[in-house]
This record gives structure tokens, sequence and C-alpha cells, in this order.
């Protein structure tokens, strides 16, 4: 979390947000497990949403639509857009691509996979959308923020 708050982009204050619902999921989850006679959901639609949040957090390497999403939570689409927006602050497609981008500089720094593999491994099924939207959230591309840039970048940058 505190690495998002430095990076200060325009989307780094929707990671923060993300990596916080993350946060409060885990402890949820504890505090369920571990008192379960106390804990209870403000209403039954902050429960689907909560459920919703876990299963997009185990699922995110798969492809997900709001589609299926609406469907395996019993709502309409517009109707599950609108709560989750309003309960979680972010889209649907914002949670689920700031957890795909959490998880794939996770995978960038501490990994060799190419670019491409960590792609589809976080659940982008084009690479160029995934490339948009990790410099969106991060600020740099996902070889940059490895540290690697290519050969072609640092020649056609480098003063003459």
């Amino acid at each position: 979390m505190l690495s998002q708050y430095k990076i200060k982009t325009d989307s780094s204050f929707s990671q923060l947000k993300v990596l916080l619902a993350e946060l409060l999921i885990i402890l949820g989850e504890v505090h369920k497990h571990v008192f379960p006679e106390f804990y209870d959901y403000p209403n039954k639609i902050h429960e689907k949403i909560s459920e919703a949040m876990q299963y997009i957090n185990k699922n995110y390497m798969f492809p997900i639509t709001l589609t299926d999403m609406s469907q395996n939570f019993y709502l309409s689409k517009y109707h599950f857009c609108r709560v989750f927006k309003s309960i979680v602050g972010l889209t649907f497609t914002e949670y689920l691509n700031s957890i795909r981008i959490t998880q794939s500089q996770k995978l960038l720094k501490n990994t060799k996979m190419s670019v491409l593999k960590i792609s589809e491994a976080v659940g982008f099924e084009n690479q160029s959308h995934f490339g948009r939207v990790f410099k969106k959230a991060t600020g740099v591309s996902p070889l940059k923020y490895r540290g690697v840039e290519p050969q072609w970048f640092k020649k056609a940058n480098s003063p003459p």
C-alpha cells in the first residue's frame, strides 16, 4: 500500500482503494471465522457484494464478465454495477483491473516470466490492452516497472 501511495498517479488512488478493500476482506474473513456469532452484514446486498469481491479476488486470472457476475449473484447488470460502485467505490471493471494489475506487479518484480505470460496469468486476453491498463494504473509500462527497457527504446530516446 505504501508503494502505491508513493506513485501518485491518477489511478494510484484506485489501486490503494483496491488494496484496502482486499485487506478489509481478509480481516472480515478472519473475524468471521474467529467470532462467527458476532459477524453480520448490514444487509443482503452488502453480503452479495462482499461475496462478489471474494470471487473476483480468487478468480481474477480467469475471464470474468459483468454478465457472469450479475447472473451468479442474481442481480441485474444495472443493479449489480450500481450497488458495486456505491459499496466498493470502484466500478466492477476498475476493481477487476486493479486486482489484476496488483498481481501483475508482484509477478513482474518476483519472477522472470515474460510480459505476455504475466498478462495471460492475471487474466488479460490481450497483451496490448494489459499494457495500456498497466501504464494507466502505474504510470509506466510493464517493462519499465520491472526495470528493463527494450534496446530500441533506449536507442530512440538517447541523445545524438
